[in-house]
């Protein structure tokens, strides 16, 4: 099969064209969107036609992955402070005007809100203090943007759409997690900061090598060196493991202890289960000598990880605790390590299994510890310990 015709085949090429112009030998990649955007890639220039093509791919990938978004919305700055916002909150305002009715004069008060949708257009709804009050007004526009922001997050971002059937997720953690889980009445969201991968939130050496060219083209981004690490502060994590069935390897690596469990939900329960406010993204793996991190969204960094880690499968919940327009859906305060978030463990989780080959013991206490706290969900036993089918001929 021609280079070409891979590229015909390959369905998620819908915004980008690769071509080759044999008259000035060298790739041209196009892109299909409002703004004309273009690039060409000369053999010349390049040390021959494979070197070309090679580069030209890396820079539509890198291209592909910022711009992912304006497949959608084309033009549209979800996040941007305007001078005039007097909320504090992105796309949350509160307007204090009047309109005439029957020849006369009446004030209007309400907090509006906006957001970006399908198509490049943008939705608003508003709520009147007058009938609500103040603080309920303004909640409910909050909310709205929240809502509006989450349906276009899952159409504009790869990562953060729901898998094509509800997958089932799975959470491994030792016993004394577990408990501390029961006790809080939510899930543990840590800080980035805090995690065992050093490339956490950070970019790869395909983003120092393909940097300038794409900004070249993008237009100027000021990325700051510091960031990476104050990005890794800010940013707190809840990590499932994605599959239909059970993982010795994840036993093994997320289970401390003998006395380990595993909670097991389903992506629909988690994002039912968690506020507004936090999305839930699969983790993307990804050669981290040539490929591209996304650079201009602030959590997208956090869903891609090096291939080494594909064993894992991960879909992570992530939430920015800078974005002031969320806060006021998490009750609790970051500490060092992180913070807990509230959620329905009723309502979340579907069973809790015991490790494979513990005593019978354990199994029993941790039927007790569901049982005290009032979680009505079945203990089962790992299906690792089954045996296999022995036949006598």
């Amino acid at each position: 099969m021609t280079e070409m015709a891979e590229e015909k085949l390959n369905p998620i090429r819908n915004i980008s064209e690769l071509k080759y112009d044999s008259t000035s030998p060298g790739w041209w990649v196009r892109f299909k969107l409002d703004k004309h955007i273009q690039k060409a890639f000369y053999d010349s220039q390049h040390g021959g036609h494979k070197n070309a093509l090679a580069i030209a791919k890396r820079f539509r990938d890198a291209m592909e992955r910022e711009l992912e978004p304006e497949r959608i919305a084309p033009g549209i700055a979800a996040g941007t402070m305007t001078k005039r916002n007097k909320s504090g909150i992105v796309g949350v305002k509160r307007v204090d005007g009047s309109y005439q009715k029957e020849g006369y004069t009446c004030r209007e008060l309400k907090w509006v809100s906006h957001w970006p949708t399908i198509g490049g257009k943008r939705d608003q709804a508003s709520f009147s203090i007058r009938k609500l009050g103040e603080r309920e007004a303004r909640e409910l526009a909050i909310n709205a943007r929240l809502n509006g922001l989450h349906e276009f997050n899952a159409h504009a971002y790869q990562t953060f759409r729901p898998p094509a059937h509800d997958l089932k997720l799975w959470r491994y953690m030792d016993f004394t997690k577990f408990v501390s889980t029961l006790e809080n009445s939510g899930l543990f969201f840590a800080r980035a900061i805090k995690m065992d991968d050093a490339f956490e939130g950070g970019y790869s050496r395909g983003n120092e090598e393909l940097r300038e060219l794409v900004y070249k083209v993008l237009g100027p981004f000021q990325l700051d060196p510091r960031s990476v690490n104050k990005r890794r502060h800010d940013v707190v994590l809840n990590c499932w493991h994605g599959s239909e069935h059970e993982s010795a390897a994840m036993w093994k690596l997320y289970s401390s202890a003998a006395e380990s469990i595993c909670i097991q939900t389903s992506f629909s329960r988690l994002r039912k289960c968690l506020p507004l406010g936090v999305e839930i993204g699969r983790v993307q793996y990804i050669d981290y000598e040539t490929e591209w991190v996304p650079e201009r969204h602030h959590t997208l960094p956090f869903l891609y990880k090096r291939k080494s880690f594909e064993h894992e499968q991960e879909f992570r919940a992530i939430r920015d605790l800078t974005n002031k327009e969320t806060a006021h859906n998490i009750k609790n305060k970051a500490g060092e390590n992180g913070l807990w978030v509230d959620c329905n463990l009723d309502e979340l989780i579907q069973a809790v299994y015991v490790a494979p080959n513990v005593p019978r013991w354990f199994s029993d206490l941790v039927t007790q510890v569901i049982e005290r706290y009032g979680l009505n969900a079945p203990v089962l036993a790992s299906s690792l310990e089954l045996k296999p089918h022995t036949r006598h001929v």
